[in-house]
């Protein structure tokens, strides 16, 4: 964080789908004693990959403007056979998060606000709008922004088309090595699937423009005080060192 101390472990968790974990996997991410978790993602893709949690835990979820939902689901991002062309569109669609993604961010720091944690809050591949959300609480905590990046960049470490693959019912559809992602080049491929740091960048440019700063917009989303995120501040950070 800038004043020199760590953030708290354990307390905030950014994930994927949660529809195919294992009985292992429930018994390993039950100790972890989530007590929230957020679904950042739209009606269909809730209904098409329900979240499973093996212990007691309260879901949230808040809804997506019927039009942007319909726009999301009508665009074909596997019919993008060019790196540039999804390259482009992929920074278009960051920059529209910060006004449809309103909802989710409010609720999520309401309950970081009222020590709602563990909490964990996801969406489809745990890139994107996570990625966007994730980036938001970390600015709102003072860590710097070089960490903020190197963060959202750490989920190229998870190998998203890697799991896909593996997993032939995710929502993606992936049945068989016929499936367009396998044809696509290997940059066009990872233009889509892969965290650029120029998709958040558009993001959080978007920001910027429009309310000034990170605190600033998000002091409009959440009406939050300062004395919130000071709050926020002083029970997210540990001991410096």
């Amino acid at each position: 964080m800038a004043d020199g101390r760590r953030m708290r472990r354990g307390v905030l968790y950014r994930s994927g789908t949660l529809a195919h974990l294992t009985p292992a996997d429930h018994q390993r991410l039950g100790g972890l004693g989530v007590k929230v978790i957020c679904d950042l993602r739209r009606d269909d893709e809730c209904q098409q990959e329900p979240t499973r949690w093996a212990t007691p835990v309260a879901m949230r979820q808040w809804p997506i403007e019927k039009a942007v939902a319909e726009a999301q689901r009508a665009h074909d991002w596997l019919g993008e056979g060019d790196e540039h062309a999804i390259v482009q569109r992929m920074s278009s669609h960051y920059r529209t998060m910060p006004e449809w993604l309103r909802p989710h961010v409010r609720g999520v720091f309401h309950h970081l606000l009222d020590d709602d944690v563990p909490l964990l809050f996801h969406c489809a591949a745990g890139k994107d709008r996570t990625g966007f959300v994730a980036a938001l609480v970390l600015h709102a905590l003072g860590v710097p922004d070089d960490l903020v990046r190197e963060d959202y960049l750490l989920t190229n470490a998870a190998g998203l088309y890697e799991f896909m693959r593996r997993q032939r019912k995710t929502s993606v559809g992936i049945a068989s090595v016929e499936h367009p992602l396998d044809r696509m080049s290997p940059g066009a491929r990872q233009a889509l699937l892969g965290a650029d740091e120029r998709y958040l960048a558009a993001a959080l440019a978007t920001v910027q423009q429009s309310h000034g700063s990170t605190l600033a917009y998000l002091a409009d989303v959440t009406g939050f005080a300062p004395g919130d995120f000071a709050a926020l501040r002083a029970r997210f950070g540990a001991s410096s060192g």
